[in-house]
């Protein structure tokens, strides 16, 4: 399993995504090693596709913005779609809800429109 590195939330994903494909080797190795209370539930794995999805989202827009042809002209477009992400979804956990509530509200402090990006999106 990957390991985890705090200061990145694209790794919490690869971490969570190489765990959610070894579930059935990671409760059986719990059993085995006597951590019966350590083995998780479903709906702990239920969380864990939670998160992965969410996250998956941000990585897709990592993506994009990693690209050659990405210009500040997407950045009206993309944040639109950080707060679409980050909306609360009547499916969503309380944990994911919570998460969502906790992001929400620094968008505009992370991502300032500023002169430049308005000017930048004019002439693209």
């Amino acid at each position: 399993m990957k390991k985890q590195v705090e200061t990145r939330w694209n790794s919490c994903l690869t971490m969570l995504s190489s765990f959610k494909d070894l579930k059935e080797v990671v409760n059986e190795a719990l059993k085995r090693i006597g951590k019966h209370d350590l083995v998780l539930f479903e709906t702990d794995w239920d969380l864990s596709e939670e998160l992965c999805d969410f996250l998956t989202s941000f990585k897709e827009l990592t993506d994009l913005v990693s690209g050659n042809s990405c210009g500040l002209s997407l950045m009206p477009l993309i944040i639109e779609e950080i707060e679409r992400e980050v909306k609360p979804k009547a499916k969503d956990s309380a944990i994911l809800k919570n998460l969502k509530a906790c992001i929400s509200p620094n968008i505009q402090h992370r991502f300032p429109i500023s002169n430049a990006v308005k000017l930048c999106t004019l002439l693209d």
